[in-house]
């Protein structure tokens, strides 16, 4: 922080559509599963977060169960952040910027509004990246961090799915599974012989 505190990293939510760099971000969330969740935005969900799996990609279906992949509804995220940013710096619900943040960092955070579109059936608003601006990677990451709050439960309503399950009985049934996907995994390459996919490099 400002004043040389530190501050420990509790979750971190990585962008899944990442084009190039989907396999190493799916390696990295394979290493590191309690702190780093993949996340995917959609415009429209069902729910906030909706809790599923992707497979890795080199590796096969039957030899792995697949990653986590939370699923958002950035509309639902991004409207919660436009109320936060609107919110008068100090008061509940306020986002906090650092007193050096520069034009990057405000230009970013402002790159998005929300507008009817002009074309299609549907008139319902969405948001869309304004003429002019094309980075938003600091709105992005203001989301992430939105959602990744709900899931450890720093806000009302995190990860209530359609069972009625609750943030922490999704987590126990997350880490059920990735326990389930280790001892597979690890029968499945002890099984393996010189030369088999599991050698491969």
């Amino acid at each position: 922080t400002e004043t040389g505190e530190l501050i420990g990293i509790r979750l971190a939510c990585i962008d899944h559509e990442g084009g190039l760099y989907t396999q190493p971000v799916e390696d990295l969330a394979s290493q590191n599963g309690d702190v780093l969740r993949l996340v995917s935005g959609r415009a429209t969900a069902s729910q906030p977060i909706v809790l599923g799996r992707v497979d890795r990609r080199g590796v096969r279906r039957s030899e792995f169960r697949g990653l986590p992949l939370y699923s958002l509804d950035t509309t639902y995220h991004k409207d919660r952040a436009a109320r936060m940013m609107g919110t008068a710096a100090g008061q509940r619900g306020s986002v906090q910027l650092p007193t050096n943040a520069d034009d990057r960092l405000l230009r970013q955070l402002s790159s998005e509004a929300k507008v009817i579109p002009r074309q299609g059936k549907s008139r319902a608003p969405r948001w869309q990246v304004k003429h002019g601006f094309r980075a938003n990677h600091y709105w992005d990451c203001l989301i992430y961090g939105l959602a990744g709050a709900m899931m450890i439960g720093l806000h009302t309503g995190a990860l209530e799915a359609a069972a009625g399950k609750t943030a922490d009985d999704l987590a126990k049934s997350r880490d059920r599974g990735e326990a389930v996907s280790r001892n597979y995994w690890d029968r499945a390459k002890a099984r393996s012989k010189k030369g088999s996919y599991w050698g491969r490099k």
